[in-house]
């Protein structure tokens, strides 16, 4: 995962090791001759360069691990997709069979129904009429 402190942190780091090593090369052109000016300009770029070289393949692996932890991450998240996928299909068959089963235990208990009342019709006409 991205962590900010840390970029900031190695973004520090950088700013302290880019000027620690700028240190002598300033303190050197200071004193030297027009002569060696051009060389330690060119020697000054090259420490720039060097140094944003060094941070940028800092971040670029940083930024690797950090593509690494997020593929990791996305295949844990799409396995529990599947997972969740699954058990929704599983419960929705077992929502339609316990439908289905009550809809027949209902339509049993309404024959049932009828089938006491006219038993029960029955045996009072047969009680009146004694």
């Amino acid at each position: 995962m991205h962590n900010p402190a840390l970029g900031a942190l190695l973004a520090f780091i950088a700013g302290i090791v880019i000027t620690l090593s700028m240190l002598p090369i300033f303190l050197a052109r200071a004193r030297s001759s027009s002569a060696n000016k051009a060389q330690n300009t060119a020697q000054t770029k090259h420490q720039l360069l060097s140094n944003e070289l060094a941070i940028a393949t800092v971040e670029r692996d940083h930024a690797k691990k950090e593509i690494d932890n997020v593929d990791v991450e996305l295949q844990e998240l799409r396995k529990i997709n599947q997972d969740l996928e699954k058990r929704d299909a599983e419960l929705s068959t077992r929502i339609e069979e316990n439908k289905k089963s009550f809809l027949e235990k209902e339509q049993l208990l309404k024959e049932n129904g009828e089938h006491l009342k006219k038993e029960f019709e029955r045996l009072a006409d047969k009680v009146l009429s004694l």
